[in-house]
């Protein structure tokens, strides 16, 4: 958010300073100690008490905030014992601030509203506006930008009509800041210029500045460079006027980006290295890790690498130095870009895999602290929950005894006048209606918490969801870098590289089908992953296969036997079962010692009168304790390496073969002897008379898409953009792909979707014939 001081702390000190007017104007120079020493000559119960236990509190925030939350809580028991609302009042203000500085927004939600009822009760309109500022902010913190904007008008309002300038004026800012969040660029700017024109009748020429560099970001963003620019340079003026260095530093970084962006790549350079200068002058170390991270990007984009390359690693050294994570990850993008360009994709994807390592890692905790918020409030919400039964049994149980001790009563006073019996019966009827009352509150509370209960539940759901869809983007975010690295890699081959490039493109397509098994597994999960079967032999299946691992056997001096297999031909989906076989040998490749032998072997079978073939891969590896082989083919099981001298998995590999052998209703097994070797198979139905005579698999299959003159014609200028890329050009060739509309014609539908296949598996011959088909 872009509000004031780019800094909510300093935000919340300024909305509630109001609130506390009563606390501070008693001693305002008093430090801690001091005020330490002074709680000491009060008494509790004494009101001067509980106005310093604020003020302490308040005093504390900053380098403490867990003491500001101690006391305030006793502040606020303390002055409702005695009543004492005003104090009561400023004990919730304070209490929120500390739980705000702790990041706990939603508790702090809650006792800002408690000191809104509280001014509201007394009628203190300063409180009251210092309080809603309060809920502006941390609704806004907490994403609740609706009710954000409700609370911060409220307090602007309250503001004007106390005729407090530089409070409305801040309350413009924050407001145009909400707005800003809310992506309406036009209300923020209206706002930011209420804001400057208030500053202004004030004449504090450093708020001035910082709103001038707030409007200058929001032209920046909506790509309004000359005004961004003329905001920015007065930004730049008023700071120099005011000698503050360090906000110079950061307005000339703003000057810099918005000359990339003219494509004024000198100018910016220029900007940010003075930025530069000044943030090492001042020793800020953030600030120089980002103006060496603008400087290498603009000498990127002046396609001056080397000197790109060598800023991008001094500001990695800082990012790393200064344990900022999202910066580091941001530079390593920066250098797999750098790489690319200069086309050392070895080296490109490296840095492209440390920044993804890096993005899990920071979405990874950023979940995490939200489920462990989300499970300590359902631990909080369930002991209440106890804790309020308990109160009610005990409560239901006295209300029994004093039942039973009336009746008794009521027995033994059978000589007493029927008017004094009357009116006993009177008492034991009201005192039952009383706990029909106390029992239907507490039934109402119960289901109200039930209900609480069940969205936060629902709340986890979500989590999980999105943690799960963001994995299967940031994977999905891999196949264009990879296929460049293939087709790359196949570009370059000649005989003096031969060796080096055959390593890079095969560990490519196998980090390409670890990818595909992920996409499938998620598929599979979603109700998406769909089979495209042909007839085939299987013999052609293993060879496809083979091919694939045969450099990775050959480094191992691993042999490799699949001589005797059967010819009855299946009908399966090819791609799918060649990447099973792939897994399998991979892993008894990996897991065989060296100059091993691994082999691969199939029967036809029949049960229950159905014929099916077997596929069995055999290795004599180190094989897998018992213990595992039930679950071995669970999502992420993983065998422990202590038990089997090494690690089995990789935790998808094996859990993607078994939901392609599922999907073809067939089975999966493992038969292992620790120390003797594994054996894994599978079972798939033969084809039937009818499903026609096996496909070579090399072969085109196109004839599945029928396209008339009328598609051909609106394919015509796709396929000719298409021909101008490469296919490891996967974004570009997708890009052109989504011009085409589709909707018109089923079968340019499928055509799209088999070049997107082919691209994506980098199949260059299945590529040539849909272009060719498109062309007839």
């Amino acid at each position: 958010m872009k509000r004031l001081g780019n800094c909510f702390h300093c935000l919340i000190i300024t909305c509630t300073f109001t609130a506390l007017n009563f606390t501070l104007s008693a001693q305002p120079n008093q430090k801690t100690d001091s005020l330490k020493k002074a709680l000491k000559r009060f008494n509790k119960t004494d009101t001067n008490y509980i106005k310093t236990l604020n003020q302490l509190a308040y005093r504390t925030f900053i380098k403490n905030p867990e003491k500001t939350v101690e006391y305030a809580r006793e502040s606020i028991q303390l002055a409702k014992e005695i009543k004492y609302l005003k104090g009561e009042a400023g004990g919730e203000q304070v209490f929120a601030i500390g739980h705000a500085i702790l990041g706990k927004f939603s508790e702090a939600k809650i006792h800002f509203l408690k000191a809104a009822q509280l001014f509201e009760q007394i009628k203190d309109d300063e409180g009251l506006a210092g309080a809603y500022n309060g809920l502006g902010n941390v609704t806004a913190e907490l994403s609740q930008l609706d009710e954000s904007i409700k609370y911060l008008n409220k307090s602007l309002n309250l503001f004007e009509k106390l005729g407090q300038k530089n409070r409305v004026a801040l309350l413009y800012n924050n407001i145009a800041s909400t707005y800003d969040d809310l992506k309406n660029k036009d209300k923020a700017i209206e706002y930011y210029e209420k804001s400057l024109k208030k500053y202004q009748e004030i004449g504090d020429e450093g708020e001035i500045a910082r709103v001038y560099q707030n409007l200058n970001i929001m032209f920046f963003d909506k790509k309004q460079y000359d005004k961004a620019k003329a905001y920015a340079q007065k930004a730049l003026n008023l700071w120099k006027k005011l000698e503050d260095e360090g906000e110079m530093s950061m307005t000339y970084n703003s000057l810099g980006l918005i000359y990339q962006k003219e494509k004024q790549y000198t100018k910016a350079i220029d900007y940010h290295k003075k930025a530069f200068e000044l943030a090492s002058k001042l020793k800020r170390k953030s600030s120089t890790a980002y103006s060496l991270k603008h400087l290498g990007r603009a000498y990127q984009k002046n396609k001056n690498y080397d000197e790109a390359e060598n800023y991008f690693q001094r500001a990695l050294a800082i990012s790393k130095e200064i344990k900022q994570r999202s910066l580091s990850k941001d530079v390593y993008k920066s250098l797999f870009r750098v790489d690319s360009l200069r086309g050392n994709y070895q080296k490109a994807l490296g840095y492209l895999m440390k920044s993804y390592a890096l993005e899990r890692s920071i979405f990874n905790e950023k979940q995490t602290k939200e489920a462990a918020r989300l499970a300590t409030k359902y631990e909080t919400e369930r002991k209440d929950r106890e804790l309020a039964q308990q109160q009610l049994t005990i409560k239901n149980n006295e209300l029994t005894l004093r039942q039973r001790n009336t009746q008794i009563l009521a027995l033994t006073g059978v000589g007493i006048l029927l008017l004094l019996f009357a009116f006993s019966l009177f008492r034991s009827r009201r005192k039952q209606f009383k706990l029909n009352l106390l029992l239907s509150d507490q039934k109402e509370e119960i289901e109200q918490q039930a209900e609480e209960l069940k969205a936060t539940n629902n709340q986890l759901v979500k989590l999980d969801a999105f943690k799960q869809q963001m994995m299967s983007m940031i994977v999905h975010d891999l196949k264009n870098p990879l296929n460049s690295i293939i087709g790359l890699s196949k570009v370059g081959l000649t005989d003096k590289n031969l060796e080096h490039y055959q390593v890079i493109n095969q560990d490519g397509v196998r980090m390409q089908h670890l990818v595909m098994n992920i996409l499938d597994v998620h598929k599979f999960e979603d109700n998406q992953l769909q089979i495209k079967p042909l007839v085939v032999e299987l013999s052609d299946l293993v060879a496809l296969a083979t091919q694939q691992i045969e450099l990775l056997a050959q480094n191992k001096g691993v042999t490799l036997q699949a001589d005797n297999l059967t010819t009855s031909p299946l009908k399966v989906d090819p791609e799918l079962i060649v990447r099973v076989l792939v897994n399998l040998l991979t892993n008894a490749i990996k897991y065989t010692p060296q100059g091993g032998n691994i082999e691969v072997v199939s029967t036809a079978k029949t049960q229950q009168g159905k014929e099916y073939l077997k596929v069995s891969v055999k290795d004599n590896g180190v094989g897998i304790a018992p213990e595992f082989l039930d679950s071995i083919f669970n999502k992420y099981q993983q065998v422990d390496k202590k038990k089997s001298g090494m690690m089995r998995s990789t935790g998808l590999g094996l859990t993607f073969c078994k939901i392609v052998i599922d999907t073809h209703d067939g089975k999966i097994g493992v038969d292992s002897t620790q120390g003797q070797g594994a054996t894994f198979w599978f079972t798939l139905p033969l084809a039937s008379k009818d499903d026609g005579l096996a496909t070579k698999i090399t072969e085109s299959n196109d004839n599945q898409i029928q396209l008339n003159s009328a598609a051909k014609a609106l394919l015509a200028p796709i396929i000719e953009k298409i021909e101008q890329y490469e296919i490891y050009e996967a974004s570009k060739i997708t890009q052109v792909l989504s011009e085409l509309d589709t909707e018109s014609n089923e079968h340019l539908e499928t055509w799209k979707m088999a070049i997107e296949d082919a691209v994506y598996s980098h199949n260059q011959e299945a590529l040539t014939k849909l272009l060719a088909l498109g062309s007839k």
